[in-house]
């Protein structure tokens, strides 16, 4: 899946299996995302304007 310009994610993606469903769970700096496994289609997003540093 391609993010939208911009938009950075440096953490791995997380697999969760609910009710028999996979789905890819990603932290980026839009917000948090979660995506059909098979598809890649979102499924939420929950974003935030406050921004959040990377550390060195």
């Amino acid at each position: 899946m391609d993010a939208p310009r911009g938009v950075t994610s440096y953490s791995t993606p997380l697999v969760v299996e609910t009710g028999g469903t996979a789905e890819i769970v990603l932290n980026s700096s839009a917000g948090v995302s979660g995506h059909d496994f098979a598809t890649g289609g979102r499924l939420f997003i929950r974003s935030d304007n406050a921004l959040f540093a990377i550390g060195r």
